[in-house]
């Protein structure tokens, strides 16, 4: 089981020179990319997720909604969520059932490990107990591409809520946090019941 604090954007027009801008402006550097195929069971639960990735199962749950200070209440709604993956030795055809509807997500992702504690980024290959990893990239579904950013936070003391706050107070500024405003924040199984 694992605990984090998350909050995520998708949008579909583009807005990449915007993204591109602000990750500079913070010295970003992904320490890990891919591209890969994720299958998402549509449950209807905005609350709840499965997922198969590669050949192992994982499971989310939202525990409880996540407030925000004042400064960033406005950027939607962030949770803390707990996840739970199986042994990597199931296949689609494991969990499908008749009327199970697994839908495709490709992903074409960067992550960047944000130390808040410390303002800066993680070096390649360091494995903090607190951090916030930074999310960003391209996801295609149905035919479409979106654009999404994320957030997500976990700390070996409980304190991943602290952790989310300080990485969005640290992070987002000017236009990019009026950007982010602009969206909302969803989760991914919020974001699957709304295409």
């Amino acid at each position: 089981m694992h605990i984090t604090a998350e909050i995520r954007w998708f949008w579909q027009q583009d807005r990449d020179s915007l993204i591109d801008n602000w990750l500079k402006e913070t010295g970003y550097a992904a320490v890990n990319s891919e591209v890969r195929t994720d299958y998402y069971l549509v449950t209807g639960a905005g609350a709840a997720g499965l997922k198969l990735r590669s050949k192992r199962l994982e499971a989310k749950l939202l525990l409880e909604p996540i407030s925000l200070d004042n400064s960033l209440a406005d950027l939607g709604m962030a949770g803390k969520w707990t996840k739970w993956s199986a042994p990597e030795t199931m296949t689609l055809a494991d969990h499908h059932a008749d009327g199970d509807e697994w839908l495709p997500v490709q992903k074409d992702r960067r992550i960047a490990i944000y130390l808040p504690e410390d303002r800066r980024w993680a070096k390649p290959g360091e494995q903090p107990a607190s951090a916030c990893e930074i999310e960003t990239g391209k996801v295609s579904i149905k035919g479409k591409e979106y654009s999404t950013v994320c957030f997500e936070c976990y700390c070996s003391r409980g304190e991943e809520r602290n952790v989310l706050l300080q990485a969005l107070n640290q992070l987002l500024k000017g236009n990019i946090l009026d950007f982010l405003r602009s969206q909302g924040s969803q989760s991914y199984p919020e974001w699957l019941r709304s295409l």
